[in-house]
């Protein structure tokens, strides 16, 4: 399958929003990784049928790297997205 166009994130306190846009109008479904590398990424979520996803499962002042794939109807992945990342801080900032 085609993939995904833009990921962006978005870091709060204690968690990371994670949003992309699908080049396809066709409704799918997605995996979410995330790596504490650019190189070394890991499946935290599978089958999000949206088109975002909050990890809180992160630590504090520690960068993470995330990218998304698209699952088709038959389960086919296509490739990873490119990369974001962001850092969750422990409180918002002033």
């Amino acid at each position: 399958p085609t993939g995904i166009d833009t990921v962006i994130t978005f870091a709060g306190p204690r968690n990371v929003a994670i949003r992309w846009k699908d080049t396809s109008s066709v409704k799918r479904k997605y995996n979410v990784y995330r790596g504490l590398t650019s190189t070394a990424l890991d499946k935290i979520s599978q089958g999000v049928d949206t088109n975002y996803f909050v990890d809180k499962t992160v630590t504090a002042n520690t960068k993470y790297f995330y990218a998304v794939s698209v699952i088709d109807s038959v389960g086919a992945s296509s490739s990873l997205s490119k990369l974001a990342f962001a850092t969750p801080s422990k409180i918002w900032p002033l």
